[in-house]
């Protein structure tokens, strides 16, 4: 099974952060997770403005689950360093993201494709973190739900969490469940539909896609 969870906010003061890593190490050690420290405290207990490279915070690694970012740049953003540092390699030579929206309840096979641009990207995709989990039950992702939520709540501004698993807002562990089953389902069509698909070219892609959309409808029913 598998789902995703999506995270943003600002730490609320610089002065925060050894405390936001202390709790973050101590609840990691108490539930069997890895993690790892890169920076505790902000020079002089203080943001920089601009950003610069640095990195502070800590990343937690729970067993069948993507690394959880908590770092933050230099004005106390939460990001993703990965991407930027994918993102920075690759601007000077035109990055570009495309997304693909597809949507089951219209009978217009088009997929709805669209492109940004480096500014976007960064504001959109650095800033904004995506994790995929993995656990063989929900009761460890609500777990790590509940964990995020508790540190946003107490230490970031502008903190908004989307559990796709809505089991934080619904408090339904069975609707959950579907979901959380649907989720991989899609995946797990998506990993079989492509199997000895030879895309060469934009239209193959498109050609694919609406294929795909066709068995996601099919399925829907």
């Amino acid at each position: 099974m598998g789902i995703s969870i999506h995270y943003r906010g600002k730490l609320r003061q610089a002065v925060d952060l050894p405390g936001l890593v202390v709790e973050v190490e101590d609840i990691a050690s108490i539930l069997g997770w890895d993690y790892t420290t890169v920076r505790a405290v902000y020079p002089d207990h203080a943001f920089a403005f601009p950003p610069d490279n640095k990195e502070y915070g800590i990343s937690i690694h729970p067993q069948d689950c993507e690394p959880v970012t908590l770092i933050f740049n230099s004005e106390g953003r939460l990001f993703s360093p990965s991407l930027k540092k994918m993102i920075d390699r690759d601007s000077s030579g035109g990055f570009k993201a495309i997304s693909i929206r597809i949507d089951l309840n219209e009978e217009d096979l088009n997929p709805i494709v669209s492109n940004a641009s480096y500014d976007e990207i960064e504001s959109d995709l650095i800033y904004n973190i995506s994790i995929r989990t993995n656990f063989e039950d929900l009761q460890s992702h609500k777990k790590l739900v509940d964990l995020l939520r508790y540190l946003g709540n107490k230490y970031l501004d502008d903190f908004v969490l989307t559990d796709e698993s809505s089991q934080v807002e619904m408090l339904d562990m069975d609707a959950s469940r579907i979901k959380f089953d649907g989720a991989d389902f899609v995946v797990q069509l998506l990993l079989s539909t492509l199997e000895n698909k030879d895309l060469r070219s934009s239209e193959d892609l498109l050609k694919f896609i609406k294929e795909f959309r066709k068995l996601l409808r099919k399925n829907k029913k």
